[in-house]
């Protein structure tokens, strides 16, 4: 960015397709840190709810007299609910939450290789110029012109390597996210309707 503010690197046209895919990139990484933040918050309230079921039924367990009919029984009932509870929040953790950790975590690394392609890019620019550069020079000198054009090309090189895993890395990981998604939202709901349903028959 700076050798090309002040002239001494030929800006490269901007590739749409790529900021598109940057755009796509940065909406489906912000949708994933909401969506963690949000099911932790959803896993602390059910971690929170067994505690509070949990104390309940202590305290209505010593509440009860010993002289009260069914006592094991009703005693029993709280026991399969706490086991409810604590199924429920196990499976929240490592059926949802784990998942969710998983695939939000690969975007931090994403994010560098994009950055990484952008010093890439001006570094490849800088190189065309000094080409261009010693290719005008009036005073010819062949090693340094040679010299130029060996740079240009790694520099080239460096740069389409990175660009071109990104090319196909960013669409693929953007269309991923329906799958993922599907699947993350049948485990929740499916965990809390069985959790609800047993929950139902104690």
């Amino acid at each position: 960015q700076f050798l090309q503010s002040i002239g001494k690197a030929e800006k490269s046209e901007k590739d749409e397709t790529f900021q598109d895919y940057v755009g796509n990139f940065n909406n489906q990484q912000a949708a994933a840190v909401k969506l963690q933040k949000e099911l932790k918050n959803y896993a602390n309230s059910v971690k929170a709810m067994s505690l509070a079921s949990k104390n309940l039924n202590d305290a209505l367990t010593e509440a009860y007299g010993d002289d009260w009919p069914d006592k094991d029984e009703v005693r029993n009932s709280q026991d399969s609910m706490d086991l409810l509870w604590s199924d429920y929040q196990e499976k929240v953790t490592r059926e949802v939450l784990s998942p969710v950790n998983t695939y939000q975590s690969q975007f931090p690394e994403v994010k560098q290789r994009i950055a990484k392609r952008g010093r890439k890019l001006v570094d490849y620019d800088a190189a065309r110029h000094t080409l261009a550069t010693a290719q005008q020079s009036k005073k010819r000198d062949d090693a340094k012109l040679q010299k130029a054009q060996d740079e240009c090309q790694k520099a080239k090189k460096v740069y389409d390597d990175v660009n071109n895993g990104l090319m196909d890395e960013l669409p693929a990981l953007h269309d991923s996210r329906i799958g993922f998604y599907v699947s993350t939202f049948q485990a929740l709901f499916s965990s809390e309707q069985r959790f609800h349903t047993d929950m139902s028959q104690v």
